[in-house]
């Protein structure tokens, strides 16, 4: 049977009510400064430690902000005056450069040095930098030894309209980084083939290299891969709304198992994530009483995945001590009948919710993170009405509070 008027509207209620709640509270992160662990040192190379924003490091800030600890308010630290900055998997360092003189074309010939705070792409035998300028990206290299360059390229446009290209770049990397599995010829000014290329070679020499590669939109290393287990106290109840008379009430505990995978943000110390767990339940119980004049044995019987999205939000006291909230909204895929409640009056029998169709789930929850992998949580789930297919006038009430126990597979809590 479809949904009443009024249950349907109750729902929509229930989820705009979530809707908003859920943009609400991700609006006001996005907003702030995201904050992650790193270091950077002064002109005279002493280390501060601390949290560092991405943002005036993504958004090629003049300045980055830096703080001691989560709830101390951000110093402004002018880039002119940083030696390095090493944040997440982004490393700046500041370089004596040999770099083309600006206005000028390579013909020209006309080169200065120059003291630039470059990112670092790539650091072994042969290192890679980038620098960004509005949205030009310009790479320099450097060798053991040798002063860090400039990798020049120009694009012009021509006297007969048409663009042409100078890869002096090319020129400079044959010259410098000469081994043979490196296929220099056909190079590309851009970042995927210049990142292969220092690759091959540093491979060539056999020298040990790094990559950073920064923040990636959607990187697996902000995932979380849980497995759980737990007891779930549930009440269930069987309503005739006829008669008005209650055909069953069941509560007890159940063990059940789920999975949980989550996306953090990368945001201050982790504070928001985004969540989906799919669990397993299953029901048998049984309930003696006296239906309508007639005593009755009356049996559960009720198997159930559950799948869930939402949102958490975390409050770190250290690093290693978490709570959070969570709040999702879930759907119910019941496995063979369904929940079934067998009875019978005056000689009938009845199955009641045979074919029932479920419309979801709230859930809303509390827990501590610790040690970076393991969760203890406790979390209240709230079947929305079920009603039968077959008989319009019964109705089943679900609720179940879930105490469980997480260990977390991937962590990238920090």
């Amino acid at each position: 049977m479809a949904l009443t008027y009024y249950d349907s509207k109750m729902l929509a209620i229930r989820y705009l009510c979530l809707a908003l709640f859920i943009f609400a509270f991700t609006s006001e992160v996005v907003s702030q400064p995201l904050f992650e662990e790193g270091y950077y040192l002064d002109l005279e190379k002493n280390k501060h430690e601390g949290l560092i924003s991405l943002n005036s490091i993504i958004d090629h800030h003049s300045y980055i902000l830096f703080k001691n600890t989560h709830r101390a308010k951000p110093d402004t630290i002018f880039k002119n005056n940083v030696h390095e900055v090493r944040v997440s998997n982004f490393r700046f360092v500041r370089k004596n450069v040999r770099m083309l003189a600006t206005g000028t074309t390579l013909k020209d010939s006309l080169f200065v040095e120059q003291s630039l705070l470059l990112q670092v792409e790539m650091e072994g035998e042969a290192t890679l930098y980038s620098r960004q300028v509005n949205e030009d990206h310009t790479f320099y290299f450097s060798l053991p030894g040798q002063t860090t360059e400039q990798l020049y390229y120009l694009e012009y446009v021509r006297s007969d309209g048409k663009v042409a290209r100078d890869n002096a770049f090319r020129e400079q990397l044959m010259a410098a980084m000469n081994c043979n599995e490196v296929q220099l010829a056909f190079l590309k000014y851009e970042i995927t083939q210049l990142l292969s290329a220092f690759s091959d070679f540093n491979a060539c020499k056999k020298s040990d290299f790094k990559t950073y590669n920064g923040l990636q939109g959607l990187s697996f290393k902000y995932l979380n891969i849980g497995m759980g287990v737990g007891t779930s106290p549930y009440f269930i109840e069987s309503t005739n709304t006829i008669e008005d008379t209650e055909i069953a009430r069941f509560t007890g505990n159940t063990p059940y198992i789920e999975a949980d995978i989550e996306y953090l943000i990368p945001s201050l110390s982790n504070r928001i994530g985004f969540f989906l767990t799919g669990g397993y339940l299953k029901f048998s119980d049984s309930d003696e009483r006296v239906l309508l004049g007639t005593e009755q044995n009356i049996e559960l019987d009720y198997q159930v995945f559950q799948s869930t999205i939402g949102v958490r939000g975390y409050w770190p006291f250290n690093n290693t001590l978490k709570l959070y909230g969570e709040v999702g909204l879930g759907k119910d895929f019941e496995i063979g009948k369904g929940i079934s409640i067998d009875y019978s009056v005056e000689g009938r029998g009845y199955q009641d919710f045979e074919n029932t169709k479920l419309t979801g789930h709230l859930t809303g929850g509390l827990g501590i993170a610790f040690y970076n992998r393991y969760m203890v949580e406790a979390k209240f789930k709230h079947l929305n009405t079920q009603i039968s297919s077959r008989s319009s006038d019964q109705r089943v009430k679900q609720a179940f509070l879930m105490i469980g126990f997480k260990y977390l597979l991937k962590s990238y809590y920090k």
